[in-house]
């Protein structure tokens, strides 16, 4: 959602005020120069990027075109192609600029401007490698200019967006948002870099050092009477004040901005607000509406070509549909905004290596031009030139290699987090179901029956999950899960594992266990989530050894026999009064085959048996099987 910033090229017109002409004397009115109409041109290239882009062409078509004003003429049309949606011309024209910059002599302040202003265009484009390039060397143009403070503000906040907002990489970005305040003075701090600054703090969520931040760029904003600034700082607002848990006064926020948005407009502003405030209608009876919200954030992000926001739009959207339990549609929306995500860090991977490369290339043959030129002039000197040939040669091979190494590393760490975000759950931070059945496979092959201690499986239940969303909404069943899930590894032992399992169940392996040992585990998992909060959240535990029966070790996979045995004993401890665990253990004298199917339909029976034992917080345990319960 935070804007981006860059120099214009504009042309200071003449001071003064235009002299009254006598009722006796006609007033001669000259046709605009080329530098006028490119004044015009940049006022145009928002409104209306069409109009501005066709008044380019005019000007260009100019005889006798400064090179200045054709510099300025292709940078004010190569936004507006960017703005209109037209990359291939876009890219073409920015290209031109950058260009005739670098082969002629140019002013630092001219030189800087001209390539901010074709690092936007290569920005709008989504062509962020090229756009952070000439951003840095803006950066170092305006370093060499007297009054290029301001300038190298502008460009480090291009620079921190690119890393916030393509790159997933915010504290970078705080860094260099940081730097631009440093060179800022109380006059010259804008309020688009005080807007920035606080957008990246409450991405990183730092809400304390946020809210001074949204304080003072409000104060910016309304002594430069920016309304959309305004508004969209009332949208970060809302995400404090969803963070302190007030959720009316946030919506309340967030629905009057989304009207003051659509009336600007800013379309931008109002995708981002329309998900927030999704987010806050995921409660009973407004699920319908929050779908609504999220849809209309996902149509305006991309009627916009807007990055970010679509990300925020498309989370907002999956979110809506997995409370609606529509999980095909949940799961697309998903797998749309992981490949939106990934996409612009694998271009600008790929991007970056093969603008190195060229730059490798370009300087080797530079150096055989001028070996070959000398060459025939000192012949005294070739070995000497031959033997430095070799060693830029060794070095062009190390940096190689460097960019090869780094991008390796670079990739791999796109990878890792493509790898946790397929095996972890979101809300939690938990290892999910798929990454705790392959533990679980591996948790029987490690087993030995045979021995007084085994694997186990618990399953954890919270109690009454249903009536928690019902009284607090989504965001406090999410709130809950989160608060269980901390419970549980405040007691999860070195080597043990805790998963999610889905929906309101964990899911525990703990490994070198007896019985004992295994109910004194449930109780001190029941007894520290019951201690968490001052509104008390309850579990139900089930627990069995994994695998059950010596049989059933060779049956793979073990484990799903185990898992129905604590399946079982949860819904005893559920029966029996909730907020307790209740266990089951096998006779280690039982050793005949199909016995788990036998144990299975009537525990009752098996126990009097005496092919299992049981265990639970309980007095008396209730073994009713009630799907509904």
């Amino acid at each position: 959602m935070a804007a981006l910033s860059w120099l214009a090229l504009s042309i200071e017109a003449a001071a003064g005020n235009p002299t009254e002409a006598s009722a006796s004397a006609p007033v001669e009115v000259s046709a605009p120069t080329p530098e006028d109409e490119a004044i015009r041109c940049f006022t145009l290239r928002r409104d209306d990027p069409a109009a501005a882009a066709a008044l380019a062409d005019t000007i260009l078509a100019t005889p006798r075109l400064s090179l200045e004003t054709r510099i300025k003429t292709l940078s004010c049309q190569g936004m507006a192609l960017s703005l209109a949606g037209n990359a291939p011309r876009a890219r073409e024209t920015a290209q031109r600029v950058v260009d005739l910059v670098d082969h002629n002599e140019f002013s630092p302040a001219f030189q800087l401007r001209a390539l901010s202003n074709a690092g936007a265009v290569f920005h709008n484009i989504g062509d962020i490698a090229m756009a952070e390039t000439l951003y840095e060397r803006a950066y170092e143009a305006a370093q060499g200019d007297e009054d290029g403070k301001e300038a190298q503000q502008v460009m480090l906040t291009n620079l921190a967006m690119i890393h916030s907002e393509y790159l997933g990489d915010p504290e970078a970005a705080d860094k260099q948002l940081r730097a631009a305040l440093a060179l800022a003075t109380s006059k010259s701090i804008g309020v688009l870099l005080a807007y920035n600054f606080a957008y990246n703090l409450v991405r990183l969520e730092r809400y304390d050092e946020a809210a001074g931040a949204i304080d003072r760029a409000e104060v910016l904003a309304r002594a430069e009477g920016s309304r959309m600034f305004e508004y969209r700082l009332a949208s970060e607002r809302a995400m404090l004040l969803r963070h302190r848990h007030q959720d009316r006064e946030a919506r309340r926020l967030l629905e009057t901005t989304i009207e003051a948005q659509h009336a600007l407009p800013d379309p931008g502003g109002e995708s981002m607000s329309l998900s927030r405030l999704s987010a806050l209608l995921r409660g009973p009876g407004e699920l319908p509406l929050a779908l609504a919200k999220a849809r209309l954030a996902v149509e305006l992000a991309e009627s916009a070509a807007l990055h970010q926001e679509r990300l925020t739009a498309l989370a907002a959207l999956a979110e809506a549909q997995a409370a609606s339990g529509q999980a095909v549609a949940a799961l697309r929306t998903s797998e749309q905004r992981a490949a939106l995500e990934i996409a612009p860090l694998r271009s600008y991977n790929v991007q970056r290596l093969a603008q190195l490369q060229a730059r490798l290339q370009s300087e080797a043959d530079t150096r055989e031009i001028e070996r070959l030129r000398h060459e025939s002039k000192v012949n005294a000197l070739t070995a000497e030139r031959d033997q430095l040939v070799r060693r830029w040669e060794l070095i062009t091979l190390a940096m190689a290699a460097f960019i090869a190494f780094a991008v390796t590393l670079y990739q791999r760490r796109v990878n890792r987090k493509l790898h946790r975000l397929s095996t972890h759950d979101m809300l939690t931070g938990l290892p999910n179901r798929r990454a705790a059945t392959r533990l679980l496979d591996e948790a029987v092959a490690a087993a030995a029956p045979d021995k007084a201690t085994r694997s186990v499986v618990l399953l954890i239940d919270v109690d009454h999950f249903k009536a928690i969303n019902d009284r607090l909404g989504h965001d406090g069943g999410d709130l809950a899960l989160k608060t269980v899930a901390e419970g549980l590894r405040k007691v999860q032992r070195d080597g043990d594992v805790l998963a999610r399992w889905g929906g309101e169940e964990f899911l525990v392996i703990a490994h070198g266990l007896d019985f004992a040992g295994a109910a004194a585990l449930s109780e001190r998992l029941r007894s520290t989530i019951e201690h968490l909060s001052e509104d008390p959240i309850t579990v139900s535990i089930g627990f069995a050894p994994c695998p059950f029966f010596a049989s059933d070790a060779a049956n793979q996979p073990g484990w799903k026999n185990a898992l129905s045995f604590a399946d079982h004993a949860l819904y005893a401890a559920k029966h029996s009064g909730r907020n307790g665990w209740v266990g089951l253990w096998p006779r280690h004298h039982i050793d005949h085959a199909n016995n788990s199917a036998a144990v299975l339909a009537d525990p009752q029976r098996a126990l009097r048996r005496d092919d299992i034992e049981v265990r639970a917080s309980a007095s008396t345990v209730v073994w009713k099987v009630d799907a509904g319960a």
